[in-house]
């Protein structure tokens, strides 16, 4: 007998094993699907925490807006009362 041929349990052996290593790579392609679909979220938690979060935000923007409108009525009254 040669080397080279397999026998009909060793062929069996080895395709169990290779489709074993076949199911762990599906379920980590799996987990690593789950893991990228939850990435946007969890890059905004962490700019929120990192940066200002949307309520500061929106506060910012009222507030110069507030300064902008006050500008223009000073320089509307500097205008109209000459």
């Amino acid at each position: 007998m040669s080397k080279d041929i397999v026998t009909q349990k060793e062929c069996s052996e080895i395709n169990k094993e290779v489709m074993r290593k076949i199911d762990d790579v599906k379920k980590d392609i799996g987990d690593v699907k789950l893991q990228i679909a939850g990435l946007p979220k969890d890059l905004a938690d962490e700019f929120d925490k990192r940066y200002a979060t949307k309520k500061t935000e929106k506060t910012v923007d009222k507030v110069v807006w507030i300064v902008v409108v006050a500008f223009v009525l000073a320089v509307l009254e500097l205008i109209l009362k000459k």
